[in-house]
């Protein structure tokens, strides 16, 4: 089976860590993959390294455009898979217009991360677009979401279930024991692994830390905040920390090259985040037998096991965020019991093996295999 996979993202996020993990682990199911790429993307130097996997790459930086898709249909034809997966909004824009506009009949599988806050007119008619087969969602909330938003009655049948999943058998600490985050082994470490999006919420995630400090009492913790600052969310928080005098307790680290590695040094993993379409941040966090605190979004109702593996709290509740904090902060032994069942809950439900098998259950059934 040959499967072309669609990524239209330069940067690198969670999404683009799943495409290496999945493609990875369905090359081990015998499936031959190749990744068509955003032109100078991140994610077709990260492929490299990985044999067997071919790489094409878009020839403009504009992903959507006509030379794009006269590149696409480039590509179909060299490389002539049994099916395409999209795994971008981009993608499926890309996918969409070289169907609509030129002869394109090959069956299409299209991956929903998330859902956003608004949908145009004509998202409704590419998602309904009757040359997809199939729409993987990666939670029960993103089905539901397509449901009632997006899809017309007739394609609720293409809306399927396969949760994001994290590669067990990649090294859990990538490159060297060099420490990550500036901390006081005496006092509690709180990570957050998030690109400064306006969908992680981080503002929520400072008057959580606020609220802590100036209502709660509790001082002995630090939180580090790795993720990707972007130019217009970043001053805004950068601001409010000044504000709130709480450049002690939140520190900023941008880009970390190889995140993974901060894992181990946190005691509770926290996300604040609003709308999700994993995130593959927790899961990691939860491979690493990390507590968990967490907004109610994307796959979390499902990946976290409220009161057992950590908290779940509802979307910009910063009181109850720092309220379920000061409970893991106070109680090590608590940690240590949520994160071991954390890692069991992952290990049984939310690896790159269990998501890749899945994946290709829903290939076979499209391609009636």
């Amino acid at each position: 089976m040959k499967i072309l996979h669609v990524n239209g993202a330069r940067g690198y996020g969670g999404n683009e860590q799943q495409i290496l993990d999945i493609v990875s682990k369905l090359s081990e199911l015998k499936v031959n993959n190749a990744v068509f790429c955003a032109l100078n993307s991140e994610l077709s130097t990260r492929l490299k390294p990985y044999p067997g996997i071919g790489v094409f790459t878009a020839v403009d930086k504009k992903f959507k455009n006509a030379v794009n898709r006269k590149e696409f249909k480039r590509v179909i034809a060299q490389f002539k898979p049994d099916l395409v997966h999209l795994h971008t909004s981009n993608s499926l824009t890309l996918y969409y217009f070289t169907a609509v506009l030129s002869s394109l009949d090959i069956p299409v599988v299209f991956s929903k991360k998330g859902m956003s806050s608004s949908m145009s007119f004509l998202s409704k008619y590419k998602y309904n677009y009757k040359g997809i087969d199939a729409i993987i969602c990666v939670s029960q909330t993103v089905k539901e979401a397509m449901k009632s938003l997006v899809m017309f009655e007739k394609n609720y049948n293409k809306l399927l279930v396969v949760p994001d999943g994290v590669d067990e058998e990649r090294p859990m600490i990538l490159k060297d024991s060099t420490a990550v985050l500036e901390s006081n082994e005496k006092s509690v470490q709180i990570g957050n692994v998030a690109n400064h999006d306006d969908s992680k919420d981080l503002p929520t995630l400072v008057r959580a830390v606020d609220h802590l400090v100036n209502e709660l009492n509790y001082t002995d913790f630090r939180v580090h905040q790795i993720g990707m600052f972007r130019d217009k969310q970043s001053p805004e928080i950068v601001t409010l920390i000044k504000e709130l005098n709480l450049g002690s307790h939140i520190k900023l680290y941008g880009f970390v090259e190889e995140a993974t590695r901060a894992y181990e040094e946190m005691d509770i993993f926290l996300m604040t985040s609003k709308r999700e379409g994993g995130p593959s941040s927790l899961l990691e966090a939860m491979r690493f037998k990390k507590a968990v605190v967490s907004t109610r979004v994307g796959l979390v109702p499902d990946a976290v096991v409220n009161n057992e593996t950590g908290f779940i709290v509802p979307p910009k509740d910063y009181k109850a965020l720092a309220e379920a904090l000061l409970v893991l902060c106070r109680d090590k032994n608590l940690r240590d019991q949520y994160g071991e069942a954390g890692y069991a809950h992952f290990s049984k439900n939310f690896t790159a093996q269990q998501s890749a098998r899945k994946t290709l259950d829903i290939y076979k059934k499209v391609l009636e295999v």
